[in-house]
């Protein structure tokens, strides 16, 4: 497939779930994580005890491998929208980016969405390291970069904008 560069080695797998996401990057140039709180209700007590989180309150959906696949920094998406949304979203700028767009923080593209702009933002190492814990993993533990995808509401404010009213997108900065 075009782009796809595979400079860097991924890491071993240690289990399933590590040979899962492995077998996505060969196959598309990346996986998908979606890290929902009701995904592991089994957690759901413990999760209580350690109080309200910005992110892991709202989800999080990001990609795994495209600085190996296609020399780009991971993508986020950060909210609550529906997962089979989130994902579209995250293959329509991979596709973006194997047809030659490269994108950075703070740019902005009417080609992600139908009717309305989608915005880059930085996504902060902190971040990285806290809720991108398989690209960290991919990434061996080093440093890598990811850029959060910003989505406007029906009026197209962004997050960033003091009279934004749509879902929660909190910020990676």
């Amino acid at each position: 497939m075009p782009g796809r560069v595979f400079r860097r080695r991924l890491p071993k797998p240690t289990d399933s779930g590590d040979e899962k996401v492995l077998a996505s990057i060969e196959e598309f140039g990346f996986h998908a994580m979606h890290v929902r709180p009701w995904h592991h209700p089994e957690h759901a007590d413990a999760n209580a005890k350690l109080g309200p989180h910005p992110i892991d309150d709202v989800g999080v959906c990001y990609t795994v491998g495209l600085p190996y696949s296609h020399d780009h920094a991971e993508l986020v998406v950060v909210g609550g929208l529906p997962d089979e949304r989130a994902h579209d979203i995250l293959w329509e700028v991979v596709h973006l980016i194997e047809r030659g767009e490269a994108f950075t923080a703070e740019d902005q593209s009417d080609l992600v969405l139908r009717d309305l702009p989608a915005r880059f933002g930085p996504v902060a190492k902190h971040w990285r390291k806290d809720i991108l814990t398989y690209a960290d993993w991919a990434a061996r533990r080093r440093q890598f970069e990811a850029l959060q995808i910003l989505l406007p509401d029906g009026q197209g404010r962004f997050p960033t904008d003091g009279d934004y009213t749509g879902p929660p997108q909190p910020l990676l900065e």
